[in-house]
């Protein structure tokens, strides 16, 4: 009898202890997910196994986030799913060897996870296709070099006006991504180089193109607009700006280099200028002006008939 007692005991102890454990452990998932969440508080998942997170943190910003949560998260339920978006920020910054570490762990770790056993027969899990374009990507940098084109950011502690017979006008340039470039316009709008210039290129209500010292001189022969420059040329500085309305680049010279001083001014999307010339700069006042001395007759070439003149130039920094 105390044989029996005392098994039925030993029962009810493992059994409130189990009951314990498992409380405990279901805390511990309800804090990782909690602590997933804080981080990703949306998402849905696409096709191809990638996630769209909804969110404006940068992505590396959301995996240093995620990152820091390590403890919260490891050894809860939360963990393969916190494994998975980790997958998907490497891949999205172009980490893709840490990326394919990241999901084949996964993959070892939690085979039996819905992120990691297809669903449907004969489909893949959403883990094998995320490996998928981790292993093209790689495969495709095997082959081809892959340029990542710095950001253009314009610097708005710095700016050229320029005053013309019609009115002024003013450009803020991408510092950062086009440093040559920018120092060389710098230079010339200081030294008032463009000063008695005009216009020597229009397409009407499109864009309009500046810097021949040619056009200097009126008794100079036109056709020899469009020829002149500096003396130098400069390299192209290419970036993610593309031509768009206010967009302002070098023009391109015949051997792949950017003009010493000649520029564009584009009124409209030009894209048959993109991959042809630099982006350097936007126009942030005058557009106005600009579109109106668009409207100006031309020859057949494009050249103004009426003399678009710069009267004056300014380098101004705060």
């Amino acid at each position: 009898m105390t044989n029996k007692i005392a098994s039925c005991l030993l029962v009810a102890l493992l059994v409130v202890a189990n009951s314990q454990v498992t409380q405990a452990q279901s805390d511990r998932d309800a804090q990782g997910f909690e602590a997933l969440y804080s981080v990703f508080p949306k998402n849905v998942f696409p096709q191809r196994g990638r996630i769209r997170i909804i969110k404006n943190d940068p992505q590396d910003v959301l995996l240093n986030k995620l990152e820091s949560m390590g403890d919260k998260i490891l050894g809860t339920k939360a963990e393969p799913l916190a494994l998975f978006y980790r997958g998907n920020l490497l891949f999205n910054l172009e980490r893709f060897a840490d990326a394919k570490e990241n999901n084949e762990g996964l993959k070892k770790k939690f085979p039996k996870h819905g992120l990691c056993r297809s669903l449907i027969p004969g489909q893949p899990s959403l883990v094998d296709e995320a490996l998928a374009d981790i292993n093209g990507e790689i495969a495709l940098r095997k082959v081809y070099k892959v340029i990542k084109l710095p950001k253009a950011k314009l610097d708005l502690t710095e700016k050229a006006i320029f005053h013309t017979n019609n009115g002024s006008f003013e450009i803020h340039c991408y510092k950062d991504a086009a440093p040559e470039t920018t120092a060389n316009f710098k230079k010339l709008v200081t030294d008032g180089y463009y000063i008695g210039m005009s216009f020597h290129k229009i397409l009407s209500f499109r864009r309009l193109t500046l810097g021949c010292p040619n056009t200097k001189d009126k008794d100079k022969d036109e056709n020899t607009w469009g020829l002149g420059g500096p003396g130098y040329d400069l390299p192209k500085e290419y970036n993610d700006a593309l031509h768009v309305s206010k967009a302002v680049s070098m023009v391109a010279t015949a051997n792949g280099k950017s003009h010493g001083s000649q520029f564009t001014i584009c009124l409209h999307n030009q894209p048959d200028l993109n991959n042809k010339q630099a982006v350097f700069g936007e126009l942030t006042t005058g557009l106005d002006v600009l579109r109106k001395m668009s409207q100006t007759r031309v020859t057949s070439s494009g050249r103004p008939i009426q003399r678009l003149e710069i009267t004056g130039t300014q380098w101004v920094s705060r």
